[in-house]
């Protein structure tokens, strides 16, 4: 195997909020906590 070379992981979560003030705040609060980063939203 080439050293050089390096495999990344990601895991995919879905998450459905409600559409209300602060519940995506909410749940971004609780993965920076996790150490979780976020890559990606759609």
């Amino acid at each position: 195997m080439n050293p050089s070379l390096s495999i990344e992981t990601a895991t995919q979560l879905a998450v459905f909020l409600a559409n209300r003030p602060g519940a995506l705040a909410r749940v971004c609060d609780a993965l920076a906590k996790a150490e979780i980063n976020i890559n990606a939203l759609a």
